[in-house]
């Protein structure tokens, strides 16, 4: 009887212990998940090797970069048309990028904002540059200093996808997270 109570408690520390866990960078938070979002979702290979992340089967250890199941993957943050604000299903990926950076301060980023072919290019310039701007206000206001990002628009003349659909606007419209170093 007595085995069982210590049993009964130690499996009840347990829930309690797990159910105060955090999310880490090596993990994906509540709702980040593949699928989660109602934009695309795609990595850029940006990303450079030799970080401490998660093991893989042979136990080196692997780039949070370019780890599919780490939140830092997600280097595109897509937005809705003709709109700079950043949507509230991309700000965990913005977040992550900002205490990634706050936590390795040597390195440096640059946003690359991008638009659909819709509209002048003067237009789609100023717009991807407001873009941009937003994703780097953003990882400033998080903490990360103004001298380690850059930002720069190259309005609808780097498109990821090429038909001429909904689809692949909505895959052009985004500001692309690229580690500079």
């Amino acid at each position: 009887m007595k085995n069982l109570r210590l049993t009964a408690l130690a499996g009840a520390i347990a829930l309690v212990l797990a159910g105060c866990s955090s999310t880490s960078l090596d993990q994906n938070p509540a709702g980040a998940g593949a699928g989660a979002s109602a934009t695309p979702s795609s990595v850029s290979g940006s990303g450079t090797s030799g970080l401490n992340g998660g093991a893989n089967g042979a136990g080196a250890a692997l780039n949070p970069l370019t780890d599919p199941h780490n939140i830092l993957s997600h280097q595109s943050i897509y937005f809705e048309f003709n709109k700079s604000v950043i949507p509230d299903n991309e700000i965990a990926i913005v977040s992550a990028h900002a205490r990634f950076l706050v936590d390795h301060p040597t390195r440096t980023v640059r946003i690359e904002g991008n638009t659909d072919e819709r509209g002048t290019a003067e237009y789609n310039l100023a717009l991807g540059q407001r873009r941009a701007d937003a994703v780097r206000s953003r990882l400033e206001l998080l903490g990360v200093p103004a001298n380690r990002v850059d930002s720069v628009s190259y309005g609808k003349e780097h498109p990821r996808a090429l038909c001429h659909e909904e689809k692949c606007w909505a895959e052009n419209r985004r500001a692309d997270i690229v580690y500079t170093n």
